[in-house]
């Protein structure tokens, strides 16, 4: 068995399964990335702080994709997505 099917049975997990707070916001933009497709408004909402922290910190930056990202997220989280675009 390849490497690639061994993590195909590693069971799947929900984003309502894992606990935000005790994770933390993300802090790469890998995984800010990631928390943004997950489309549920929770875990944007973790992307975008960690996003709006590593600005502020000078730890990131904002890449073509992650502005494309923010761009589409839906109107309700429109606002706080203007004001890490403006920050970037």
């Amino acid at each position: 068995m390849s490497r690639h099917d061994d993590r195909d049975e590693r069971p799947k997990r929900s984003w309502a399964e894992i606990d935000l707070d005790a994770l933390g916001p993300p802090n790469d933009a890998a995984l800010i990335a990631a928390f943004l497709d997950a489309r549920e408004r929770d875990v944007q909402l973790a992307a975008l702080g960690g996003l709006r922290d590593g600005l502020s910190a000078g730890r990131l930056g904002l890449t073509a994709g992650l502005r494309a990202q923010l761009r589409s997220l839906s109107d309700e989280l429109a606002e706080m997505a203007e004001f890490v675009l403006a920050a970037g």
